[in-house]
């Protein structure tokens, strides 16, 4: 399906993007069979025919309404990329700029975007039309960018709207939960430097051993396993965490089916949980939460609080912010059929590495990706504020043994 593609086309950018514009992201796959860049780009292009929907091509811009759709200058952002003697190295050494931006490193993927842009999903869309294994005119990826639009309105009144005793039961989650402690006073913290990031990869046998853990009662999913086995792990090696932590939740599956926005749709939900918690009990709030429609609820908070920012012209990012514990948001994507697509060469060194810029200065964000069974712990953090070596320390023990934090 060919569209006109013109440099001043413009589309409205929804406010959970705008609130997302200016973090990046950058995510690594392979080993794998990867295309010659100018093969990845006649691809690409064809790909960007089904216009802005792709999300690919979209200049974010946090202060504007509407973004420039630019696909042109993306296909000249497809690019061969030095290699690296590791994929943790090259995840560091990736810093472009770019709104989007695909590369070719030896036998490895890379995605650079602005999250304004959108999510994995749609740059994991994008990385593998360009290397071949999918086709942009197949029906499921015509299906995928061109749905009936929808965001986070529609969820909400599919979820909360058409279900109002769903809100007394939000209210009722929200009263069982510990407050939370006050700020200290002490003076702001900044920024610093650019982030930087920690790996580690639990081999094959490991991760199915946390699947075969015996459970009594509620069997907890190993993404939950894996996130209370890191705040133990995080503990364990000197790194004092906040207890309330954040866990994103999709909410296109508040949508109706057949809708799949490519843009932003996922809300951060806090849980209290400290080490030696039990993992039961947090799985079976995270059900409870996401059964309600709290991620809805919270999505729609913030974008309230966003929305006063930006019309008070105010920053989205402050300059410093008060100091405290940090703060972890754990992200996880396990059984995702997507990336068995990719012409993996060496299943058994198999990698999937992530970094997100953690959304405060003292934060920590950890993404966990389970690729051929294996499952890659990505930790990206504020250098200035946060000791590397510690969390290498943690994430090396859980690679190890997470069942010792466990047990």
């Amino acid at each position: 399906m060919q569209r006109q593609r013109s440099e001043l086309q413009t589309v409205r950018a929804g406010l959970l993007n705008r609130l997302h514009a200016g973090t990046r992201s950058v995510a690594v796959f392979g080993p794998m069979e990867v295309p010659d860049p100018a093969d990845a780009r006649r691809r690409l292009s064809a790909y960007l025919d089904a216009g802005p929907a792709t999300r690919v091509g979209l200049r974010p811009d946090p202060a504007r309404r509407r973004w420039r759709w630019d696909p042109e200058s993306v296909v000249d952002q497809v690019v061969a990329v030095p290699p690296a003697s590791s994929p943790e190295e090259l995840l560091t050494a990736l810093r472009s700029a770019a709104p989007f931006r695909l590369g070719f490193a030896g036998p490895y993927t890379t995605a650079e975007f602005d999250h304004g842009v959108g999510e994995v999903q749609s740059a994991l869309l994008a990385a593998l039309v360009a290397n071949g294994v999918l086709d942009p005119r197949r029906p499921e990826v015509l299906a995928a960018v061109t749905a009936p639009r929808a965001g986070l309105t529609s969820a909400a009144l599919r979820t909360l709207a058409a279900h109002p005793m769903r809100i007394a039961a939000i209210l009722r989650q929200l009263h069982e939960q510990p407050a939370a402690e006050p700020p200290t006073a002490a003076e702001p913290v900044g920024w610093g430097s650019g982030p930087d990031t920690r790996a580690a990869v639990l081999d094959a046998e490991t991760v199915a051993a946390l699947r075969a853990r015996p459970a009594s009662g509620t069997r907890p999913s190993v993404k939950t396993l894996i996130l209370c086995a890191l705040v133990a792990a995080l503990a364990d090696a000197g790194v004092p965490l906040d207890p309330w932590l954040t866990m994103p939740v999709d909410l296109r599956r508040y949508l109706r089916p057949g809708v799949n926005p490519l843009g932003n749709m996922v809300a951060g939900v806090e849980f209290h949980h400290r080490p030696g918690d039990d993992p039961a009990e947090l799985h079976r709030r995270i059900g409870v939460a996401v059964a309600s429609g709290r991620p809805v609820a919270g999505a729609l908070r913030s974008s309230v609080a966003g929305a006063g920012a930006i019309l008070g012209r105010r920053a989205l990012r402050p300059e410093a912010l008060p100091p405290g514990p940090a703060r972890l948001l754990f992200s996880g994507i396990h059984g995702s059929p997507m990336f068995s697509l990719f012409r993996w060469t060496d299943p058994a060194s198999a990698v999937a590495l992530c970094r997100s810029d953690p959304a405060g200065p003292t934060d920590i964000t950890v993404t966990s990706i389970e690729v051929h069974g294996r499952c890659t712990l990505t930790a990206s953090f504020w250098p200035d504020h946060q000791d590397g070596d510690r969390l290498q320390t943690a994430l090396d023990r859980i690679a190890a043994d997470p069942l010792r934090y466990l047990d």
